[in-house]
């Protein structure tokens, strides 16, 4: 069942009141895999939103590089997050994020942060998962769409 709804009461409201979440990837509602799942029982979908930046064929999955001044746009949809507390472990386990601040910096491939994100005429504050390690050689969705199934 597609969790993404078109109106939200909470739509409105900024990060400080309610938690958004934009994915743009393997978490999106059409995915089945148990992150995806987590986020559909933890999180609302409100729908299609979108960021400045660019997206990149990773493996099977897509990472992307925000960039506010970018001419480019990546779409995905946001969230929002009812549960943060059980979601952001598996998130993060998901990602391979490391939530450890005793831990020096690695070569983690994803980093969780707060980007400016594009719904329905609204900006929000949302956290994504931006992609951590070098481009070069990497292979542009230039779509700024990630469809999982090798069509950009």
């Amino acid at each position: 069942m597609d969790r993404c709804v078109r109106e939200h009461p909470n739509a409105t409201k900024k990060l400080s009141q309610t938690p958004y979440l934009f994915v743009y990837g393997t978490l999106m509602s059409q995915f089945k895999n148990p992150a995806a799942a987590a986020l559909k029982m933890h999180a609302v979908c409100l729908g299609a939103a979108s960021m400045k930046g660019l997206l990149y064929v990773i493996d099977y999955y897509p990472g992307a590089i925000y960039d506010p001044a970018s001419t480019e746009t990546v779409h995905g949809e946001i969230w929002l997050m009812t549960d943060q507390a059980t979601l952001w472990p598996i998130l993060d386990d998901y990602e391979t994020v490391e939530t450890d601040p005793d831990q020096p910096p690695g070569q983690e491939s994803y980093d969780r942060a707060q980007v400016e994100v594009w719904h329905q005429n609204t900006t929000f504050r949302a956290w994504t998962y931006l992609y951590n390690l070098p481009t070069p050689g990497l292979a542009q969705i230039e779509s700024g769409r990630f469809g999982g199934d090798g069509a950009y």
